[in-house]
């Protein structure tokens, strides 16, 4: 029985040996071999060789130049075994050896695959790849060569600039720099007078240049545009010439409808209205102009006694419709100056939210709330009545008299002046679903709101989409 049991073991052990010679011998490629670069052929799409073969992306090109310093390495490899590893190998900021930060495992293979440095410095490369399959193959590294070379933003001269004293001059700057890497480029105005004022919009890239009061004569300035690499254009030089025109009218620096939505929007119908106005002098008189009584008319005059004012004017009780605004200012000499009209449109608004989840996982009762907002303008106007939840069946699941919720009164920036009213309900989504609470289901639950305006019935609905499914998700 030992005899026996001793032979079978010599021969388990002998066909052991034979294997771990086979795979021993299986070609693999050593350290020496990494440094026996060989040159790549751009005439090659494939690096043939016994084991796994690399196709880069696009066929292979020496020095392609990268103007932005970040670089994509994309190359696909092929193999019939699995890729243990890809690693990329680079000699940027290190002698050319592999970068222990940029390695793939377990590779997909036939499936393109991306390696990304940022930031790299300008200069002259080489880069490579070498994979490793699940046999210890590795294929023979082929050295490409490439060139980081950023650029700065370019420029197109800027003629010489003409302004009347007292008067104001917008430069789009983006209209003379450009960076086809940086589409968001940062300006700065240089050695210009302090007789002159240059304030520049970064985000729309305009140049405001206004001259002081009064002031009249020639200076110079030039503009500079940084890119997100912090590389710099600097403009030609610019002559800004003022001319002398006495006493000046009035002009108008700003008009701004405060509290409107980005859409140009206002949700209450009770319009603040900003007019801002100076003068080489004096401002006497500023007035409000619109149509929001249904033919365009003089609303109100202030009168005033400064160089440079800032008038709010307040319209109460505006209904829904699209109108139009302006102001006209007058300075001591009774020179007068009307303003461009701006259009608002006022829409009276209710807002109706709720905190009920999009997603639900398990099938147990909550406490959810639904809240009802509006301007505090609105507050006397207003009476809230009745709040219900209506399954797709046409079922209630929830009815409220809303007027009996908490009420909490908010004023911050977004959210200003502002009455809101909140009301707990339970949630649970075995009666919402009726029993079929189970993955994939969905219902649209209609969230309805009852309420007077200025005496007249009205109604608010929103409906909520809730998804039953496996894990947690975002809720909206």
């Amino acid at each position: 029985m030992n005899k026996r049991f001793y032979i079978i073991s010599t021969f388990i052990l002998i066909i052991i040996l034979i294997l771990m010679l086979i795979i021993k011998v299986t070609p693999v490629l050593s350290l020496e071999d990494y440094v026996n670069i060989k040159s790549v052929d751009p005439s090659k799409e494939l690096v043939l060789n016994e084991g796994p073969q690399i196709e880069f992306s696009r066929v292979v090109e020496e020095n392609i130049e990268h103007t932005d310093g970040n670089v994509k390495f994309e190359f696909t490899v092929h193999n019939d075994e699995l890729i243990r590893s890809c690693t990329l190998y680079h000699n940027i900021n290190q002698p050319f050896r592999p970068d222990s930060k940029q390695i793939n495992t377990f590779v997909q293979v036939d499936y393109p695959i991306t390696f990304t440095l940022e930031n790299v410095p300008d200069g002259n490369y080489k880069w490579g790849v070498v994979c490793e399959d699940r046999l210890f193959r590795k294929n023979y590294l082929d050295e490409i060569s490439f060139i980081v070379k950023k650029s700065p933003p370019e420029s197109l001269d800027i003629p010489d600039i003409e302004i009347k004293e007292d008067g104001l001059f917008i430069l789009n700057l983006s209209e003379y720099f450009s960076d086809s890497n940086d589409p968001y480029l940062t300006y700065e105005a240089i050695d210009y007078l302090e007789e002159i004022k240059i304030k520049i919009d970064q985000i729309t890239g305009l140049a405001y240049i206004e001259p002081n009061k009064n002031w009249f004569g020639t200076t110079e300035t030039k503009f500079v545009a940084l890119n997100k690499l912090s590389l710099e254009t600097e403009s030609n030089s610019i002559k800004i010439v003022v001319s002398q025109e006495g006493d000046t009218p009035p002009r108008f620096v700003s008009q701004v409808a405060q509290g409107i939505d980005e859409e140009g929007v206002d949700e209450d119908g009770y319009l603040f209205l900003e007019c801002n106005v100076t003068d080489d002098y004096n401002v006497k008189e500023v007035s409000l102009y619109s149509d929001t009584s249904g033919e365009w008319k003089l609303e109100e005059t202030r009168e005033i006694n400064s160089i440079d004012s800032s008038i709010n004017f307040e319209l109460k009780d505006i209904p829904n419709g699209q109108y139009s605004w302006a102001c006209s200012s007058k300075d001591n000499l009774d020179n007068e100056t009307i303003s461009q009209k701006q259009e608002i449109e006022v829409k009276i608004k209710i807002k109706l939210e709720n905190e009920i989840p999009s997603f639900m996982v398990n099938n147990i009762e909550t406490m959810r709330s639904v809240d009802v907002a509006f301007s505090k303008y609105l507050d006397k106007d207003i009476n809230l009545s009745r709040l219900s939840l209506i399954k797709p069946n046409s079922q209630i699941y929830y009815e409220a008299d809303f007027s009996k919720a908490k009420r909490v009164d908010i004023d911050t920036p977004k959210r200003p002046k502002e009455v809101v009213y909140i009301q707990d309900i339970k949630i649970n989504p075995e009666i919402i679903f009726e029993g079929e609470f189970y993955i994939g289901n969905k219902i649209d639950l209609e969230i309805i709101l009852d309420y007077t305006f200025k005496g007249q019935k009205r109604t608010e609905s929103i409906f909520k989409t809730i998804e039953i499914v496996k894990r947690p998700r975002s809720s909206s």
